[in-house]
């Protein structure tokens, strides 16, 4: 595109491909990027334990696992290095970002996130 302008991304990041190259291709084009990262609550800690079996929403690929302590306590470590990871990618690329819950409704997400994290005012 030509023109500059304002783009929002609302997404949960989760791509095994990485979002980095797509943003930053949005930053080159000096278009001014808002992140919103639209998560579930159970995406972020979730609680089961024992034998699961696990669907890719996106894909429908099924996973088998036992979950215990131990793999939460490490999808909780790699969780939390992700949205630091995204965090720290678009604070150094002049993108604004900010985290919404899937527990928020739409308008309600629309208000406070924009408003709050000023990218509205």
């Amino acid at each position: 595109m030509k023109r500059r302008g304002l783009v929002f991304v609302l997404s949960d990041f989760f791509d095994p491909q990485g979002v980095e190259e797509g943003l930053a291709v949005l930053r080159y084009h000096q278009f001014e990027v808002h992140v919103i990262q639209i998560l579930d609550p159970a995406e972020i800690r979730p609680a089961a334990t024992g034998d699961l079996r696990l669907i890719e929403s996106e894909t429908g690929a099924a996973f088998e696992i036992t979950a215990n302590e131990s793999l939460l306590n490490r999808y909780h470590a790699e969780i939390d290095a992700f949205l630091a990871q995204l965090a720290a990618f678009c604070l150094e690329n002049g993108i604004s970002h900010a985290q919404a819950s899937t527990s928020v409704p739409f308008e309600d997400l629309v208000l406070r996130v924009l408003r709050d994290g000023r990218m509205i005012q």
